[in-house]
């Protein structure tokens, strides 16, 4: 209860001193140096991407490889939360797979040891939620760990199974029904790539999440991609049942149209070009 009441403040008294870049083989982002109250000065970075954008022909296809970018990332501030119905956020977009990254330098900005990662899965019953509900400051900042907050697909989005999904050459015989997860794991990916240009030790991640954070969280102790990213996987209230596998698998047969007896590639022409709402009406209640 104690771990989580510091994750999920997402109110903590600092000050934005200033703009800092930070500089990684992927291109440069732009981050905000914070100080706070006690303080402890936080290098938070935010909205930076992961993985190509699901979008247009490479929405259901597994997660692609983020490339390095020409512009400098604006990671001053939150960007969208993944597609998602009856959205309390103010920003929503199927472009969403990025993470956030908070890492304390103590009380001078010349830290040099590589600190612990904490990599935090949000719920939300696979249907809601987002990694910038999440604030790490205060976490960062009493734990001496840089903590990570990421996004995943979420609905159909995430979870529509099609057999013609897995006849596409970009998805290596996955189907999409765990697309959810695949983004996870390429967070993850990322993060062991990578998280060595933010102050973070590659080699000490602990995955954790909460509710269907805490389900994601679960499949990774049982995958052949997520082995080696990871070192400490605690669950938090929740963990894969058969129900909600029996509920993954589902969702193409009550998306409208979605389905036929061919399963051939023009298939997913549809489900691709229709406009998002519709594919979250599937009559699915995830996580229940």
């Amino acid at each position: 209860t104690q771990f989580v009441s510091f994750i999920s403040l997402v109110t903590f008294l600092t000050n934005i001193n200033a703009i800092t870049i930070i500089q990684t083989p992927l291109g440069q982002i732009k981050a905000n140096r914070i100080v706070t109250t006690t303080g402890i000065e936080i290098i938070e970075s935010l909205n930076i991407p992961f993985a190509t954008p699901p979008i247009a022909a490479l929405r259901f296809a597994t997660p692609q490889t983020i490339k390095p970018w020409k512009s400098i990332i604006d990671g001053t501030k939150f960007g969208p939360a993944c597609s998602q119905v009856n959205a309390t956020l103010p920003y929503i977009s199927e472009d969403c797979l990025t993470l956030n990254i908070w890492k304390p330098t103590g009380l001078t900005s010349n830290q040099t040891t590589l600190l612990p990662v904490l990599v935090w899965v949000f719920g939300g019953g696979l249907t809601s939620g987002s990694g910038i509900q999440y604030n790490g400051t205060k976490l960062a900042a009493l734990g001496n760990v840089v903590i990570v907050t990421i996004n995943y697909r979420l609905g159909a989005l995430g979870l529509y199974a099609s057999k013609a999904i897995s006849n596409e050459k970009i998805n290596h015989q996955s189907n999409g029904a765990m697309n959810s997860v695949a983004d996870v794991i390429e967070s993850l990916k990322f993060v062991q790539k990578y998280i060595s240009y933010f102050g973070g030790d590659p080699t000490q991640v602990t995955v954790a999440g909460e509710s269907s954070g805490s389900m994601n969280s679960c499949i990774l102790a049982f995958s052949k991609q997520a082995k080696h990213l990871l070192d400490e996987n605690p669950l938090i209230s929740s963990m894969v049942t058969d129900s909600i596998i029996a509920d993954v698998f589902s969702i193409a047969s009550i998306i409208d149209c979605f389905c036929d007896s061919n399963w051939s590639l023009s298939m997913m022409a549809q489900p691709r070009n229709t406009v998002v709402s519709p594919l979250f009406n599937s009559g699915i209640n995830f996580g229940k």
